[in-house]
């Protein structure tokens, strides 16, 4: 949790969080497909959202990510 922030430190995670404002707290639901970190999110009409590219960490390093995957809470 990061008291007053709503970003997360630069780890890769595979779970899903949802930020409440009003509360300044995160919530636990589901998760992701893979691991990523500096991925771009993009919240959908629908309530879903896009969340597409950033990097994958590896024993030797990084990986950049050309993949997408759509998160529906």
């Amino acid at each position: 949790m990061c008291p007053g922030n709503p970003y997360p430190t630069s780890e890769t995670i595979k779970s899903a969080e949802l930020w409440n404002p009003s509360t300044q707290a995160w919530t636990s639901t589901g998760s992701l497909n893979g691991y990523r970190v500096g991925d771009s999110v993009t919240v959908l009409l629908n309530g879903e959202a896009l969340v597409a590219g950033g990097e994958q960490s590896t024993k030797s390093g990084s990986v950049v990510l050309a993949s997408a995957e759509l998160y529906r809470p």
